[in-house]
């Protein structure tokens, strides 16, 4: 935005946030409290009802966001008084510096303290602190769900901390649950896709798996390979089964509820009711190896005699290693472990356990390097609906290991007995159209897939809108614009509209539904220093010093469009819409100038700062190669240079050196520009065709006199034609001679 919005009672400071849903702004109440702002504008919907019922549902949102401590508190929500945009008022997050203290917050530096900084400056976090943030984070989407509504992008950026206490924040992104409109964040959103509450759950476990880890969330489950150095591995084991469940790939088997996660880990921080004993840690450890969950957990009891060392190396590399209570991964060297018989359990997902005992009599380490874990197999039949697809399926992805991957491909269905298990990427293709789906095989029942090709829609909107949407090189509307028939996938489109910035906006098709694609346009100037560039009436400019001359003299046609637009009378004009414009005098060429600049601001293709004007004096002589004349004004130039013209030294001119008069050009007055050839800096016409109005005043009187240079096709004598020469003349007076070149430049610059 050019300014900032009006936001009754307060005083809007400066933008700290932005995206397709809207803007937050930093605003400072009456009272001196300092506040967040979300604005949510009309023009990025594609009808008032849409615009009313979110407005609607913010309404309804804001006594319900004050009843639960894990929200930030909306405390009021209104609408401009042009109805441009609605907007609500937030609690401030506190600073990542100055934490809840606004006295000594800089707002100019305000960075808000979300779960990301912190992150960003610790590494991990404190397990008993993460259990804590995430029983509470878990309540409050309770709550959330129990209202019909999910927030569908919970991660570590979305949670901030208001005077030290975390809550959900960007609540601008709730909606009603199953909404399909594609969030969210890669890593955080599940197979499925957004919009559930267990897809709401899915996020939190692996917000949780980060805070706790200190790893990316797409390396879940794996855990760090130092974790038997934590401090607080004890916790972390006992909050692992819980990330478990809540990041399950499949979402029947992850919590029922926000308040069952909520209870699952206010028991590990309520010592009175945690569960002690060790075989339901065992339990939980052995719950986690199966999917290739890493855990290290208390040692065995100790027994009398001498402790010994336990090497074991599994094939395939990376398997877990389970001695007794402790778990490591292959190769695993356990130590001190006393003498007696221990349990030894080696597994890796996709592979067939292997169970041994094992005998220490102490004094003497033993190495174990015989154990090679045997692949596990199962069956898929996979089809395409409608049928006639062809289908590949190429594996396993997870877990590595095979010597010969699988590939096949063929007609569907395709049906596979006997497959190693793992998780593998299948294709399905039918006319033009391809699906890709995951699939994990397992040993269990036979897995049977179909891939169906039902068509999805996707709903396209801007602010501004009436951008061009271009798909595949191709315009195929303007927003806003609904597609119907989209194949189910990830989907491109190129927004396009003058004055601002091409964007792609990207989003996934659901079968049998409508995506709602939405964003904000981005406004942009043209120019950029130093390089050439095309105005909105096609006019080229190129660089000249600090500003940008047009390479021509000011054509018919952009003239003309000028006069349409202003109802100008009289229009003057001269031959085809290619030749310069003529009979204009002084304060007509700035009007147009004055125009050009109105349309090129609003438009964005010029920012406030910048203007169209004539040339100045001195810039027309450095757009004509010339050197220092000395002097500060016009008069005082004018002249001095003998032996220099617009096209160099040669006289009489050169053939392709202009539209002069009694030169046999074929040209019987104005010849259209670019006729002939340019200069060093590709200006055309700088000598003949016609006289170019400059923006300086020659004072030789009283009158209001201007300068014109350049020559045009009546002029043939020497002294005319020198580069150096100024042709004084009435500003308002009018001739077939006179035209003009517009230049761009910084506001009150000449």
């Amino acid at each position: 935005m050019d300014s900032p919005p009006v936001i009754p009672d307060h005083d809007v400071l400066r933008m700290i946030g932005s995206g397709a849903f809207g803007e937050i702004w930093l605003a400072r109440g009456r009272t001196g409290a300092l506040r967040a702002v979300k604005i949510v504008y009309r023009s990025t919907f594609d009808d008032e009802r849409s615009f009313q019922r979110e407005f609607d549902g913010m309404s309804g949102f804001e006594p319900f966001s004050r009843e639960h401590p894990g929200f930030v508190d909306v405390l009021h929500v209104g609408r401009d008084v042009n109805d441009a945009f609605f907007y609500y008022i937030m609690e401030l997050a506190d600073d990542v510096s100055a934490g809840a203290d606004q006295e000594n917050i800089d707002w100019n530096g305000y960075t808000p303290r979300t779960l990301r900084s912190d992150l960003e400056k610790q590494h991990r976090l404190p397990t008993k602190q993460i259990v804590e943030l995430g029983a509470s984070i878990a309540g409050a989407l309770g709550e959330l769900h129990d209202n019909g509504l999910t927030h569908r992008d919970i991660k570590p950026a979305n949670i901030i901390f208001v005077e030290g206490r975390p809550k959900i924040a960007d609540i601008g992104l709730v909606a009603a649950t199953g909404q399909q409109t594609f969030v969210g964040t890669e890593g955080y959103v599940p197979p499925e896709g957004p919009g559930t509450p267990a897809a709401d759950l899915y996020s939190l476990g692996k917000v949780l798996y980060e805070l706790a880890t200190g790893r990316d969330r797409l390396d879940f489950p794996e855990l760090p390979e130092d974790i038997e150095r934590f401090p607080d591995k004890k916790t972390l084991l006992e909050l692992n089964p819980i990330l478990l469940k809540a990041c399950a790939r499949d979402a029947n088997r992850r919590y029922a509820s926000a308040f069952e996660m909520e209870a699952d880990l206010r028991e590990i921080i309520a010592p009175a009711q945690k569960k002690s004993s060790t075989g339901i840690v065992i339990a939980c450890i052995l719950a986690a190896a199966s999917i290739g969950i890493v855990r290290i957990v208390f040692s065995p009891d100790n027994a009398p005699g001498t402790p010994v060392d336990i090497e074991v190396t599994a094939s395939p590399k990376g398997a877990t290693v389970i001695l007794d209570t402790t778990v490591l991964t292959s190769p695993a060297r356990f130590r001190n472990i006393e003498p007696g018989t221990h349990n030894l359990h080696v597994m890796r997902e996709g592979f067939g356990p292997v169970d041994r005992r094992i005998t220490v009599a102490g004094g003497k380490n033993i190495k174990i390097t015989d154990i090679t874990l045997q692949r596990s197999h199962g069956s898929i039949e996979i089809r395409t609906q409608p049928a006639g697809g062809r289908i590949s399926l190429d594996g396993p992805i997870e877990p590595a290991g095979l010597e010969k991957p699988v590939r096949h491909d063929s007609p569907e269905p395709l049906v596979l007995k006997n497959l190693p298990a793992g998780t593998y990427r299948v294709t399905a293709h039918l006319a033009t159209s391809s699906l890709e789906q995951v699939v994990n095989v397992t040993s269990g029942e036979p897995l049977s897939i179909v891939l169906r090709f039902a068509k999805g829609s996707a709903k396209i909107t801007s602010a501004p809108s009436g951008a061009t949407v271009i798909r595949d090189g191709l315009e195929i509307g303007e927003t806003p614009l609904l597609i119907e028939d989209l194949t189910p996938g990830i989907v491109h489109f190129v927004l396009r509209k003058p004055g601002f910035r091409d964007t792609t906006i990207e989003g996934k098709i659901n079968a049998s539904t409508q995506s709602f694609l939405a964003v904000r346009l981005e406004k942009h100037g043209r120019t950029e220093p130093g390089k050439p560039f095309n105005n909105s009436l096609g006019m080229k400019f190129v660089p000249l010093g600090d500003i940008w001359i047009a390479i021509t003299e000011t054509e018919v046609g952009s003239y003309q469009q000028y006069a349409k637009t202003t109802d100008t009378a009289g229009t003057p004009q001269e031959g085809m819409s290619a030749n310069p414009v003529t009979n204009v005098n002084w304060e007509e060429a700035m009007a147009f100038c004055r125009w050009l600049t109105d349309r090129e601001r609003s438009a964005g293709f010029i920012g406030n700062n910048f203007e169209y004007r004539l040339p100045a004096d001195a810039e027309w002589s450095l757009a004509a190669l010339m050197p220092d004349e000395g002097g500060d004004t016009p008069e005082i130039r004018d002249g001095r240079l003998k032996n220099l013209f617009p096209w160099g030294k040669a006289w009489p001119p050169p053939h392709d050196a202009g539209n002069f008069g009694g030169a046999v050009d074929g040209f019987e007055r104005t010849a259209p520009v670019a006729c002939f050839s340019p200069n060093a800096l590709g200006l055309y016409d700088l000598g003949g065709n016609v006289w170019e109005w400059c923006l300086d005043s020659y004072n030789a009187g009283n009158r209001d006199w201007g300068v014109l240079r350049g020559g045009s096709y009546t002029s043939k004598k020497r002294t005319e034609l020198l580069a150096s020469y100024r042709n004084v003349i009435d500003r308002t007076e009018h001739d077939p001679t006179y035209g003009f070149r517009c230049v761009l430049a910084p506001v009150n610059t000449k």
